[in-house]
């Protein structure tokens, strides 16, 4: 019997340490996607992106975006800022995706924290 709690509490640990790396995982995600343009700060997100691809339709190059801290800043090449925000939004991506992988594909606590 005290063979099963251990393996029990063995694989609650890991279960409990999965859930915690996920949500760091996902946290570092969430940063890496910051870009930061003119002096403002943006969140390289698909909502932002959409809305800069939805501006260059409409054949505008410079315009004012609010940044993710509520300050306007002047864009003044839109089709530079949107492909410094792609950029930055694949390659969080790709990196979100890697460690993500590598994550499941531990089987132990201490793998996990390696």
């Amino acid at each position: 019997m005290n063979e099963q709690v251990t393996k029990a509490f063995n694989i609650a640990n890991l279960m409990a340490t999965m859930a915690n790396q996920k949500r760091i995982l996902k946290e570092e995600f969430e940063q890496t996607l910051f870009y930061f343009h003119n002096g403002g700060t943006f969140q390289a997100t698909p909502v932002l992106i959409s809305y800069v691809q939805s501006l260059k339709l409409l054949e505008l190059e410079e315009t004012v975006i609010v940044d993710s801290n509520g300050i306007p800043i002047l864009v003044k090449s839109l089709s530079n800022f949107l492909e410094q925000l792609l950029d930055c939004h694949v390659r969080a991506n790709n990196l979100y995706f890697t460690k993500y992988e590598d994550l499941k594909k531990s089987r132990s606590v201490e793998s996990i924290l390696a």
